[in-house]
Parts: C-alpha cells; sequence; structure tokens
C-alpha cells in the first residue's frame, strides 16, 4: 500500500481523491518492497521497417523477483477473436534491484554531478588503452585530449542540452502496487542514456533506473538497450573531441588498434578512401580493383563484427562479377562522363534485395535468387536513378528523376512524354533484361 494517512471517517470521495493524488504528486510517493504487485516495462524504437517494441515484467515468486518477457499475440477474427499472452523467463533479480529501483523513485536527482555518471579522464584513458588488440606503437596525447572540462562540455551538449525526443521512441517503467496504483517512470529522450527520466511529472537524472532496465532484460536484445547502457554516453564524449581535433584522433586510434583482423580483411579486398566512426561502426568510401573509376561502396561497417565485414567482401564480390558482365545498366553508366554509382552497405543489415514483396507486380522475379542481387544509385548531370539488378541481367528502375529544363531523359531510359509532371516520372517504374527491352512497367510497386 502507499504510505498514506488514512482517517476511517473520511468519505470515499475523500479517499478516491487522496488515492489520486498519491499517484500523481512526488512528495507522496514511497513505496516498499512488500507493497509491490509487479513492475512492467516496454521499450520501444519507432520504425516504417526496422521498428520494433518489446515489453516484459517483473513479479515475486516464491521470494524470488523473476523476469519475464511478455509476448502477446491473437487468434481468431471479430468477436470470436483471442489474445493470448506467453511468458518467457529473462532471469531473476536480487530483491537490492527492486529496492534500489524504489529509493530511484523515492529520491530524484534533479541535476548531474561527478558521480551521476562516474566518468573522468583517468578513466576513460584507461578504457581506451585496454580496448587495444595489438601492442600500441604509437598514440595521441590523451592527457591532453580527455580532460574533466572536455568532458563535462561533451555531457553538457550531448545530454544536458540535447532536447531531441520522440513519442514512439521511449521507455516505460511502470510500478504497479498490490492496491494498483501504478508509478510511471518514462523517457522519451533521443540522447545518450536517454536521461533525465520522468516520474510523476518530475524529472530525475538517475542512471539508476536504466541499470533496473538492463538487469531486468538480461540478455536480451531490447530495444534502446545500447542507448540506455553509459557506453552510449562514451562514445559521444569520443565523437566530441573527434568533431574538435582534424585528425579524429579516438576513432583513427582504435581503426589502427582495436579491429587489426577485420582490418586486415578490407585491406585485403578495397582501396579505403574515407573513414568516419561512431562506436564499431565506420563508415567507410570503398573500391576494389575490378570497379571502374567512377564506382564506390558506400559502407557503414561493424568493425568488430566478422560477419558484417565477410558479407561485404562477398557482396563486393558480386558487384564485381556483374561489372565483370555485359549488363547495359552498368556499361552505360561506366562509360558516361561526370556519372557516378554508389553501392550502400548497412551494417547489420542483408545488402540483397528481397523479391518477397515485389512478385504480385514482378512474377518474373518469383523464381531469381535474391542473393545475387545489387542495387545502387546511379547519377550524371541530368538524371538520377536507383537500380537493383538480379540473377539472369534482368534489372529494375526503382526511381528516377530527370533535372534538365526540358524533361529530356537520359538515353537509358524508355521515352517519357514531357507533359507528364515530375512526380509522374520518378514514381515509374521499368524492369529490363539484360539488353534493356523492356519486359514490363507500371506506377506503382507492391
Amino acid at each position: 500500500m502507499l504510505t498514506l494517512s488514512m482517517n476511517r471517517s473520511s468519505s470515499a470521495l475523500a479517499f478516491v481523491a487522496v488515492n489520486l493524488i498519491s499517484m500523481l504528486t512526488w512528495g507522496q510517493v514511497k513505496l516498499s518492497i512488500e507493497q509491490i504487485k509487479k513492475i512492467t516495462v516496454q521499450t520501444t524504437v519507432a520504425g516504417m521497417r526496422t521498428g520494433n517494441s518489446e515489453s516484459f515484467e517483473i513479479v515475486s515468486e516464491a521470494g524470488q523477483w523473476k523476469s519475464f518477457r511478455t509476448i502477446k499475440d491473437s487468434s481468431g477474427f471479430g468477436l470470436q477473436a483471442q489474445k493470448n499472452t506467453t511468458y518467457k523467463l529473462l532471469g531473476i533479480l536480487p530483491p537490492a534491484d527492486v529496492g534500489d529501483l524504489l529509493n530511484c523513485i523515492t529520491h530524484t536527482k534533479t541535476g548531474i554531478n561527478s558521480s551521476t555518471f562516474d566518468l573522468n579522464p583517468k578513466r576513460l584513458i584507461s578504457e581506451l588503452k585496454s580496448g587495444a588488440k595489438i601492442p600500441i606503437s604509437e598514440a595521441p596525447d590523451f592527457d591532453k585530449l580527455i580532460s574533466q572540462t572536455i568532458i563535462d562540455e561533451a555531457v553538457a551538449k550531448t545530454v544536458i542540452k540535447m532536447d531531441i525526443m520522440d513519442y514512439l521512441t521511449f521507455c516505460e517503467v511502470d510500478i504497479i502496487s498490490k492496491r494498483n496504483d501504478t508509478i510511471k517512470v518514462t523517457s522519451r529522450n533521443m540522447c545518450p542514456t536517454k536521461l533525465p527520466w520522468t516520474i510523476n511529472n518530475k524529472i530525475s537524472y538517475d542512471m539508476g533506473i536504466n541499470k533496473f532496465i538492463e538487469a531486468a532484460a538480461g540478455n536480451e536484445n531490447i530495444p534502446n538497450k545500447e542507448l540506455l547502457n553509459v557506453n552510449s554516453l562514451k562514445a559521444a564524449i569520443f565523437k566530441y573531441i573527434d568533431d574538435h581535433n582534424a585528425d579524429e584522433p579516438i576513432s583513427t586510434f582504435r581503426w589502427h588498434y582495436y579491429y587489426p583482423y577485420t582490418l586486415g580483411i578490407l585491406r585485403q579486398h578495397f582501396s579505403i578512401q574515407k573513414k568516419l566512426q561512431y562506436e564499431n561502426v565506420y563508415s567507410c568510401i570503398l573500391k576494389t580493383s575490378k570497379m571502374p573509376s567512377n564506382a564506390v561502396i558506400y559502407a557503414n561497417i561493424d568493425m568488430a563484427s566478422m560477419k558484417d565485414v565477410g558479407m561485404l567482401v562477398q557482396y563486393a564480390a558480386l558487384i564485381d562479377h556483374y561489372f565483370e558482365g555485359n549488363n547495359f545498366v552498368l556499361k552505360y553508366y561506366r562509360n558516361v562522363p561526370k556519372a557516378h554509382i554508389g553501392f550502400p552497405f548497412e551494417a547489420y543489415h542483408s545488402p540483397y534485395s528481397s523479391t518477397r514483396s515485389l512478385k504480385r507486380s514482378l512474377p518474373e522475379l518469383a523464381d531469381v535468387d535474391s542473393t545475387q542481387s545489387i542495387s545502387f544509385y546511379a547519377s550524371e548531370p541530368d538524371d538520377t536513378s536507383q537500380w537493383t539488378i538480379y540473377s539472369g541481367n534482368m534489372v529494375l528502375l526503382r526511381y528516377h528523376s530527370i533535372t534538365t529544363p526540358h524533361g529530356e531523359t537520359a538515353p537509358i531510359f524508355p521515352p517519357v512524354d514531357p507533359k507528364l509532371n515530375w512526380s509522374a516520372r520518378t514514381d515509374h517504374y521499368y524492369l529490363f533484361d539484360g539488353t534493356g527491352k523492356v519486359l514490363r512497367e507500371g506506377d506503382r510497386l507492391y
């Protein structure tokens, strides 16, 4: 029960009013562990295709606080529909973890101080050096780069002054008492650590809430897990330092000493034109020896992932295979002055273009092997276009825009009525065979 002093002679109306106040007024919220019925957590990341949401609840069973992932599904239709919930055990929490969470609710931390994140130059420098996988022969002057002043500046910029929020990307912890009163702890912030939390309309910069969510999630890869961890703030501090130094000393140091094996593989297969970094993900412009001068791969690579690097090497070999062939699109753009061909590669995602959603519009692709596809954009002075080449040399033009004053198309495109408006030209798709013959066209891909 919430610790509220109630006179037995109070009216039912007063009881309801006080009970409501107990849920909304910070100063009156005080719970002991024995008063808790359960704790629920929901963490969500928004996105049309990459959005994800997970829920789990923590309940006391036989003297143990158990954390369960809740999985909800529906069966049947209309009035006969039934919602089912299954539970997956994530782990068992010590009562002290629940007690620490309740302490976070009772005692707010309205500001940030040196103990909030426990980050100091000595700790950050030690962690940077300990991450090296090979002996360090040359390192930047870390003592000069990483001072407490710099750390405080980075925290102020990336946490305190970062007011980017997304109402569809959030974490929420609901503490439910045995009287079914609920205390809501929420954050919709997009900054590292997602601080501050809002607790009954009061803010709190308390990493204890983050630690509780991480403990309750166990090994489950939940949405916002990386952002909740203090390591996200460390990465932001290192990026802040790199942004203020032209030679990007932190990411350059990590590039050379953290990933000797994957870096060796990249150097074996590519020339590396440029690199930027956030945590383990580097943005690189890569080229194989077989690519024409106007073609590159724009790759976001998790350098700590052999799977990522291996997939990139395999994809690049497929790109080379198509350049060595006689595909009309690649043949055209590789020989156009000032044309550019770019192949995207995104960490943690397959680079291959699935045909699953296209088979209704394009039955010709029903039997193709999507793992033999490459996707790219091409540009030249009067057009920009996006393409996918499939096995059998079939080519899908997904998008093209004409930027010349009179709406001329490049020779590669089928004739277009210049009276059509711009959106009609850009939305129209074409499926070609390997010689450039149109197999099918339309205004929308299903």
